[in-house]
């Protein structure tokens, strides 16, 4: 079986990662191409018809967070999109892509040291689970771990200085893909597509 390579979009490093484990569940040797990522929804939503013409000739996967809107088919249509060629897999996370890796319940609350009981069966149904994680590590995680998921006290900023790598080393090492489709319905169709994604050209990286 031949390498084939995909290029990825995704908002940040988190979900980058998500991506390339994603990919991982496909049959085909899927490798990661070039990687369009870290500039957040706002830049995917502006050049994602571009993408999507790109992907005529290179293999695309693209990742949004659907953020305060639980349905992903609005958000598509918001987007105004061309027609997608084969090549081209779009997936949106109900709400945000952490609600995928708290679909892994056991695994996610034994990494950051929370307590399980806490994490909703349907982790599509948690609003804001970048908060959710947040909030719970402030209370109840792992001690090593907070300052670095955490934002400083009286800081601007929306999460901690390692939010990112820190959970990017649970995606790709730790996180249970398959127990996770379980109790995140927008995961599950994410993870079933790829397995279905069959490129039709096998560009060079």
């Amino acid at each position: 079986m031949h390498q084939v390579f995909v290029n990825i979009v995704a908002e940040d490093r988190l979900s980058e990662a998500v991506i390339r484990r994603l990919l991982h569940e496909s049959p085909l040797q899927l490798s990661v191409g070039r990687v369009f990522s870290g500039h957040g929804r706002g830049y995917i939503s502006s050049r994602i018809n571009g993408f999507i013409r790109a992907a005529q000739y290179v293999p695309f996967v693209i990742v949004m967070d659907s953020d305060v809107d639980a349905c992903a088919q609005r958000v598509l249509l918001r987007l105004n999109l061309i027609e997608r060629p084969p090549n081209c897999i779009i997936r949106i996370a109900v709400h945000e892509v952490e609600s995928w890796l708290l679909a892994d319940t056991k695994g996610i609350a034994s990494f950051l040291g929370i307590p399980s009981r806490l994490i909703p069966a349907q982790t599509d149904h948690i609003l804001h689970p970048k908060e959710f994680i947040i909030e719970k590590v402030r209370k109840y995680g792992k001690r090593s771990l907070r300052t670095e998921i955490v934002p400083a006290d009286g800081s601007t900023a929306t999460q901690g200085p390692m939010y990112n790598d820190i959970l990017s080393q649970f995606v790709l090492k730790r996180w249970n893909i398959h127990d996770a489709c379980n109790k995140s319905e927008s995961l599950l169709r994410a993870v079933r597509n790829i397995k279905r994604f069959r490129p039709e050209c096998n560009p060079e990286a």
